[in-house]
Order: C-alpha cells, then structure tokens, then sequence
C-alpha cells in the first residue's frame, strides 16, 4: 500500500487527530490495518484494536500501543471581526505556536497570530488567536464553529541524510511502527503468541485511552512507543537520548 518508510509517515502526518476527535485517523489505521489481523475493534472511548491470534493454547499475550492522537487548539469563541479563539488541547508552547499555519477538522485553514503588542515573556496559549481570511462572524461561522479543533498544517519533509520534521510525529512515527510491525508478522502463519496492536486516544490530555486498553485487553507483556525529547539540541538540560544513537528506554 505504501511503498516507502516516507510515503507511509507522510500519509500518518498528514490526518488530523487532535486529543478526543481521532476518529477520522482512527478509520483510516482500521482500513490500513486489517489485512494484517483476526479482528478488529473500537471501544467505547475510541481505543483501536486490532489482534493476530494464535492457534496456541494459554499462549501469552504481547501488547503493542502508540497513541494517535496530537496536541492542538479548540474553537471557544467567534469574534465579531472573524477572528478565531482558541484553547489549547495538550501542552502547546505558545512561541513555537505564533504565526504557524493551522488546518481545521472542517477543512479550512489559517494562521495562529499573537495578540498585538504581546511580548514573549507575556505570551500564553489564550494569546493566540486563528485568522482564516474571514472578516465577520457569520463568515467565520459557515467554515469554523465552536468546538471544532484545529492543529499545526506543517506537511512532512526530508531533511539531510535519512532525517524528517514534520508537526504530527508525536506520535505518528510511533503508528508507523506499528503498522510496519504489524505487516511483518502478518506473513508469520504461525505466532507462539497472542498479539494486539492498540492506537489509544487522548494520551496529550492524561493518557486515557492507554488506561482502559490495558485493562480490556490484559495482556501478559506490553510495549508502548512514543517519541521523548532529544538532550543534544542547543540550550537543552543534560541527559543520555541523542538523535541517531538507537531507541530511548
């Protein structure tokens, strides 16, 4: 379906899946993922799980989760002007934030501006507001309402060697893996063990969906992936994680 490691982490980065809409990345994973499982299910909160099962009895159970869903804004008010307010959904730094190109779950998009004359050391998420082109707040209102959710529109791209950026890597690198470890193990025609890969919801917000997968799921063994900051970056606290030297455990 995919036919590089690049194609694949463009088409996850691209979907929108801020903290508690992550339904539309959700269908998506559940038609990518399919082929590769025995079953599919969604549970109550929105945790997707897929399992490859095996023909041994009592066999264990190996648990592999990644949460899906991104930091981001929702929609709290509509100025008069068509000016946007927002409230951030996970932990947003509202520097990097400032004149970045959002995309809404509606469609439209628009640029994340601070309030003028905010200075940074007064800069907090409730400073930044949404500009899509709109001059009115019945304009505004026929493509945003409130209650929508927008997140940064920054498409994936290669940088130098084998290096990527993108806005959406928390934590679609982490489903990349899964989906790749997922279409390896599909072609195994017999497992030693159980096996559910698990896309949880609402991790930026309290880790949620993590807590009721675990339970419904009870598996003997389990192995989270997400992404954790790097300590050789200019300004950063000392610490062991550097780019290119292998996983953080």
């Amino acid at each position: 379906m995919f036919n590089s490691h690049y194609a694949l982490m463009k088409e996850f980065a691209s979907r929108l899946s801020v903290s508690g809409r992550e339904h539309d990345f959700s269908n998506d994973l559940k038609a990518w993922m399919k082929p590769f499982a025995d079953t599919v299910s969604t549970d109550a909160m929105g945790n997707l799980l897929l399992v490859k099962k095996t023909a041994v009895l009592d066999a264990p159970r190996l648990l592999l989760t990644a949460h899906m869903d991104q930091v981001g804004f929702m929609v709290t008010h509509i100025e008069n002007n068509g000016y946007i307010r927002l409230s951030p959904v996970g932990s947003v730094n509202p520097i990097a934030y400032s004149n970045i190109p959002v995309k809404f779950s509606r469609g439209s998009k628009g640029i994340l501006v601070a309030e003028t004359n905010c200075k940074p050391e007064e800069m907090k998420p409730n400073k930044l507001y949404a500009d899509i082109g709109t001059i009115s707040l019945k304009e505004t209102e026929k493509y945003v309402q409130v209650g929508d959710v927008c997140a940064i529109d920054v498409p994936l791209m290669k940088l130098k060697g084998s290096r990527i950026a993108g806005a959406a890597l928390d934590n679609k690198a982490s489903c990349a893996i899964i989906y790749k470890i997922a279409q390896l193990l599909s072609a195994e025609e017999a497992l030693p063990f159980e096996v559910g890969f698990a896309f949880t919801v609402q991790e930026e917000v309290g880790c949620r969906g993590s807590k009721t997968i675990a339970y419904s799921f009870a598996p003997s063994y389990a192995l989270n992936f997400d992404v954790t900051p790097c300590y050789d970056t200019i300004g950063s606290i000392p610490g062991n994680v550097r780019l290119g030297k292998g996983a953080a455990i």
